[in-house]
């Protein structure tokens, strides 16, 4: 709980760690100014498009994510696995709510919101239902320090204006690969660490104890320099370097930073509008426009 200290020898999933560490933040932040900060950082949103074959009527779901995430299974990179979220599902004997008839729909999802901080949660634990395991997935999997989503947001599926278009400029959809979460062991059981870049921008902003190389590798207390060029040996899995077997080290989490952030949302008090009125990112919300924003 907030405000007490962590058992840290407590076995937990760190996506699920990470899941439920926002949803505590979040929860301590709403009642301050700051309660809009975790969503603004860290959340997107799907849109799932489902068309019915009988009237052709669409209708769209958003949801909300903190983590986005992908297969990995008989999957070799980051792109396939974005590609197969954005391949139409054909679902059968779906009651359409337009014509009220049994019918056939397709069913899209695409990228509608992209967040700050893009956390990619690859699926490398899954339950085996002939033998009643939880197995891991240790096979290959290839994901690149530069990302572009563009291909894979509602703006590329909006031919027939079916939703709302935007004027979005080409950093938007762009992300740096800032961090990996790896996992290294079976699903009975293992070990996370991870490796950060640690530079940012700022003087003040950056650590200097490593001015060689600006990613750091973070293993419990033990804290080391890491060469990039490792990523493909200490973080693909498989078996490569030929070795026979599949490495049992992985990533587990990719945490990308969009180049070109939105502005996060600070409540103020209508009695400080003047002191503030001149700072920049800064959006008021009150009575009259709160439903608006």
């Amino acid at each position: 709980s907030i405000g007490n200290p962590m058992n840290v020898g407590t076995q937990q999933d760190s996506q699920e760690f990470y899941n439920n560490f926002c949803d505590k933040i979040e929860n301590a932040l709403k009642k301050t100014k700051f309660k809009y900060i975790v969503s603004d950082v860290f959340a997107g949103k799907t849109c799932s498009s489902v068309t019915c074959e009988n009237c052709k009527h669409t209708s769209n779901r958003f949801e909300d994510f903190y983590n986005l995430t992908l297969e990995a299974k008989n999957i070799t990179n980051l792109n396939d696995s974005l590609q197969k979220l954005s391949v139409p599902e054909i679902i059968d004997d779906f009651k359409c709510s337009n014509c009220n008839e049994k019918v056939t729909i397709k069913k899209v999802t695409a990228l509608n919101k992209l967040p700050n901080v893009l956390v990619v949660h690859l699926k490398r634990f899954y339950f085996n239902y002939e033998t009643c395991q939880t197995q891991k997935i240790n096979s290959k999997f290839e994901f690149p320090k530069t990302l572009d989503l563009k291909e894979f947001c509602t703006e590329q599926f909006n031919k027939e204006e079916t939703l709302e278009t935007y004027n979005r400029v080409d950093d938007y959809y762009q992300y740096e690969l800032k961090g990996i979460n790896v996992h290294t062991g079976s699903a009975d059981g293992g070990h996370y660490f991870s490796f950060i870049d640690v530079n940012r921008d700022g003087k003040n902003n950056s650590l200097s104890i490593y001015p060689k190389e600006n990613w750091l590798q973070f293993n419990d207390s033990h804290v080391s320099e890491f060469d990039t060029d490792s990523i493909q040996s200490e973080c693909f899995g498989g078996n490569s370097e030929g070795r026979p077997y599949e490495s049992i080290q992985n990533a587990y989490l990719l945490i990308y930073e969009r180049k070109k952030k939105t502005p996060v949302k600070i409540l103020i008090d209508e009695r400080d509008i003047d002191k503030e009125k001149e700072k920049e990112n800064i959006v008021t919300i009150n009575k009259d426009n709160r439903s608006l924003i």
